[in-house]
């Protein structure tokens, strides 16, 4: 019975506004997003940047902080 409501009121709401109505697949009623793949490389390039910059500022001290916390978990 709830298949025949949903399907009557689905019709309906194709003859009323000419297009079906978003669902939970489709949620922008037809508009496919793709996806920000720009944005995707950008915030890795960022990434990556950013990581390049504390390294060349902070090697010495990072590279302690690795070999103390590596030793600890070898032992002695």
């Amino acid at each position: 019975m709830p298949h025949r409501f949903v399907w009557a009121a689905t019709t309906l709401l194709v003859r009323v506004t000419g297009r079906l109505p978003a669902t939970r697949r489709d949620p922008d009623g037809g508009r496919a997003e793709r996806g920000d793949v720009n944005g995707y490389v950008f915030i890795t390039l960022m990434t990556a940047g950013i990581v390049m910059v504390l390294w060349v500022i902070a090697r010495d001290r990072l590279s302690e902080v690795f070999d103390r916390a590596i030793s600890s978990v070898v032992g002695p």
